[in-house]
């Protein structure tokens, strides 16, 4: 909102069309003057299109919606790797149909642990790796907590065992 008495940034410019920018100050001269202008003149009506044969019509639906090419989707991109990557030392894998998927990707981990316990984990649930190594998803080096908080809690306590002099 503008104070009281500042003046608009705009105040003195004709309505200035965003599709071309044909329009100028007061007193301007336009750079095209004498020549014919590149542009189609701005649509005086909201209704009005240049191409109605290449628009779809109203409440049709395109049947590429949400996918650029379909054809190099998944498996069927040249620089596929097999549906797995890392990220932060955690291995992800391609599981668009799990309910928990981000991005169409689940941790190696939470797989592992749903195979073992025989259910989907939560979305409370925290999956923590024993020995520190993100990426070594062995079933006995993880460890299920109810919540973050308890997750959190076992570290402090970890932090604040004392620690044994490794050195001789």
């Amino acid at each position: 909102m503008y104070k009281k008495g500042n003046i608009a940034w705009n105040k003195g410019t004709k309505g200035i069309c965003k599709t071309n920018k044909t329009s100028f100050k007061k007193g301007q001269i336009p750079w095209v003057k004498g020549k014919k202008f590149p542009y189609k003149p701005c649509p005086k009506k909201k209704g009005k299109h240049y191409s109605p044969k290449t628009e779809f019509k109203k409440g049709c639906k395109s049947e590429r919606k949400g996918k650029k090419y379909p054809q190099f989707s998944g498996d069927k991109n040249p620089s596929w790797k097999g549906g797995k990557f890392e990220r932060s030392g955690y291995i992800y894998i391609y599981m668009p149909e799990h309910p928990f998927a981000k991005q169409r990707y689940v941790k190696r981990a939470n797989l592992v642990m749903e195979k073992h316990l025989g259910r989907y984990l939560t979305y409370k649930e925290v999956i923590h790796h024993i020995n520190g190594i993100r990426n070594d998803d062995r079933p006995e080096n993880l460890m299920l907590f109810a919540n973050n908080s308890k997750h959190r809690s076992f570290h402090f306590s970890i932090k604040s065992l004392p620690r044994r002099n490794t050195r001789l």
